[in-house]
């Protein structure tokens, strides 16, 4: 259904419909038959006809196959009906923002709820000629080469079609309808007096979440791996370097992220400090090729001072000092356990967010 906002009404979605190309002759080699039926398939589920559509987001990765393929495909699937002097525009957000690959029909849907909620498509950006290898006088198309208004319809409506290929054959096509007045101006809603609301915290893990007493961090973990020694010490060096130029960076953060979202390579080292300062100071002894005293965990020839084998480990470490990752990995559980020892002076139980 339409989305009726406060001071907008939003285009929707009146269908979709996904096919494969099935067999070809490669990967980079659309299929012309599977494209129209396809975009045929969602005006049958959408109750539209072809002539409606004023406006197609196109997959237009550039190819000089695959962009003849696609608006041979979309004339025959919307040229039927169409009058001579209303052919069905054609645009594509490449042009804008290069090719966003998994994200790349998502891109062209918020283009063209857009163009419907502003009654007009932006013209094609970096267009200067039309692609010679198209047959333009043949087909009921043409690129919107500046801004337009809106097509009319016969019927009112206005609709668009959208369209993203994937790599591997499937196809997907979204027909989008635009609702209401373009840019109506409606009053605000009353929402009435501001109110306090209780909320009860949810469970995570089983457990009730941590008390604002019990989220006091006296340590953090910090993770660093390379795919040599040399690697890993300069990634400490460029983490130090980062720090000298970050002095209002969490701590907290900082080991979190280094621990869940980056790689982690067979040359592993483990840092475990009290505040940025302490560790600066011991990234610069990782990367100047020596142990600090306390908090570190290095590979030497395959094994670490605390007798953890963490140069040849392979499990990831996703999310340090949460007890969730020392169950997935034993390699964390092990390193965990060296870690805490080796900085019992911390005298704290938990080391990151």
């Amino acid at each position: 259904m339409p989305r009726r906002t406060a001071t907008a009404s939003w285009p929707w979605c009146a269908a979709s419909a996904v096919n494969q190309d099935g067999t070809g002759i490669g990967l980079t080699a659309p299929n012309e038959n599977a494209q129209s039926q396809l975009i045929t398939e969602a005006l049958r589920s959408a109750n539209v006809a072809p002539a409606e559509v004023g406006y197609l987001e196109c997959h237009g990765t550039g190819t000089k196959l695959g962009d003849p393929i696609e608006v041979r495909a979309a004339a025959r699937a919307l040229g039927v009906g169409r009058p001579a002097d209303a052919p069905l525009l054609l645009g594509a957000v490449k042009a804008n923002i290069g090719h966003l690959e998994g994200a790349a029909g998502l891109a062209g849907l918020i283009k063209t709820v857009l163009a419907l909620r502003h009654d007009r498509i932006p013209g094609q950006a970096n267009y200067r000629s039309p692609n010679p290898l198209i047959p333009w006088e043949a087909l009921p198309v043409s690129v919107v080469a500046e801004a337009t208004p809106w097509p009319a319809s016969e019927t009112g409506r206005r609709l668009a079609g959208v369209s993203s290929f994937g790599f591997s054959g499937t196809n997907a096509h979204v027909v989008v309808e635009g609702y209401g007045t373009p840019d109506a101006e409606e009053p605000p809603l009353d929402a009435g007096p501001w109110q306090p609301v209780a909320v009860k915290w949810p469970t995570v893990l089983g457990a009730d979440l941590p008390t604002e007493e019990s989220e006091v961090r006296h340590c953090f973990f910090l993770s660093l791996s390379g795919k040599s020694d040399d690697a890993l010490a300069a990634l400490a060096d460029s983490y130090r370097t980062w720090l000298e130029h970050s002095p209002g960076a969490d701590p907290g953060d900082l080991a979190y992220s280094a621990g869940a979202c980056r790689s982690h390579f067979t040359h592993r080292a483990a840092l475990v400090y009290e505040s940025l300062a302490d560790l600066s100071a011991k990234l610069t002894a990782l990367a100047d090729g020596e142990a600090p005293r306390g908090g570190l965990a290095r590979p030497r020839g395959g094994r670490t001072e605390a007798g953890v084998p963490l140069h040849r480990a392979r499990q990831p470490v996703p999310g340090h000092g949460q007890r969730a990752s020392t169950r997935a990995s034993p390699w964390c559980a092990r390193s965990w356990t060296a870690a805490m020892r080796s900085s019992a002076s911390c005298g704290a139980n938990r080391f990151s967010r």
